[in-house]
């Protein structure tokens, strides 16, 4: 530890029905050793007891958005509103353990970077908890084909410097899905320099609430994650970073695309999330050695029409 140093911290906590929640998460932040915490609740439509709870911590400042205008929207909000110079953007059914943002602070000053990544674990209950792998952290092209094809780090695990945020562009508030992937990854393309801590850890919970953004249908997220892909391949081909590696890694993601979409039967989006695949390369199939023959005999839409009606797994 650096002298003991403490570190003023902003923790944007954007809350949508999260009483049931959000005490644990206000709590794991005001444990945290060596910070000097500076907690903002963004309550994204007042539909439940969530400002009672957060009425309850004297120091946590509570911003109350009377219509539901979502999360980027409320993050951004918090952020506007921010007065340190470290700021974390920890979901409501989210909490953080250990010397957390003590380590991500650190790994920031000392490595003159924009923001930080520390690990993380995925949890479903108190009984089951895994690690989460780390991405790809050798360069920001690794880094980006890795969050592509899904080695991602979540919310709960990353800090980032507000000056950067403010500069380079915040959360993006039409993206409807993968939000803190489009914005990690625009932030790479732009150049940001990452530092890795080993210290405590943020904890993803999971849970089957119809309210989370990745239990939404994939006909109401596909168009905006569409988009997300396209806007960073128009962002990837101008930048410095543009070669074989993240050229495959966003073929990669517009062949999962595609697969998803013909699955929910979005054909046109699926034949367009295919031929871009294809644009970049991509030959063939990817995935098992099933899946490769069903889907070279069939065409990938109508074995993946198959696959759904017939229950045979995402393979």
């Amino acid at each position: 530890m650096i002298n003991n140093a403490r570190f003023g911290v902003s923790v944007v906590i954007p809350a949508y029905k999260a009483e049931k929640t959000i005490r644990r998460t206000i709590e794991s932040v005001l444990k945290q050793p060596y910070i000097e915490p500076e907690i903002i609740v963004v309550v994204d439509g007042n539909i439940d007891g969530t400002v009672r709870v957060v009425e309850s911590f004297i120091s946590v400042r509570i911003v109350t958005n009377n219509v539901t205008q979502g999360a980027p929207k409320s993050r951004n909000m918090g952020l506007e509103i921010a007065s340190c110079d470290y700021v974390m953007f920890l979901d409501a059914d989210d909490y953080i353990e250990g010397a957390c943002l003590y380590g991500l602070c650190t790994a920031i000053l000392e490595n003159k970077a924009d923001l930080a990544f520390c690990p993380s674990i995925i949890e479903w209950d108190a009984q089951r908890r895994h690690e989460h792998p780390f991405p790809d952290f050798s360069d920001n092209p690794s880094l980006i084909a890795s969050w592509l094809t899904g080695r991602y780090v979540p919310p709960c695990s990353v800090l980032w410097k507000r000056a950067f945020l403010l500069e380079n562009g915040a959360w993006n508030e039409k993206v409807k899905c993968n939000q803190d992937g489009e914005l990690v990854m625009r932030s790479l393309l732009k150049g940001a320099r990452y530092a890795i801590s080993g210290e405590g850890n943020g904890v993803y919970v999971m849970h089957d609430s119809t309210d989370r953004i990745s239990k939404q249908p994939v006909d109401k997220v596909a168009p905006s994650q569409m988009a997300v892909l396209d806007s960073l391949l128009e962002q990837a081909r101008l930048s410095c970073y543009w070669g074989g590696t993240l050229e495959a890694a966003f073929a990669t993601a517009y062949y999962g695309m595609a697969r998803r979409c013909y699955r929910a039967k979005l054909k046109h989006l699926g034949d367009a999330c295919l031929g871009k695949a294809r644009s970049l390369g991509l030959k063939g199939h990817l995935g098992d050695r099933r899946h490769q023959m069903i889907a070279t005999l069939f065409g990938l839409n109508i074995k993946e029409i198959i696959a759904n009606t017939l229950s045979i797994g995402n393979h």
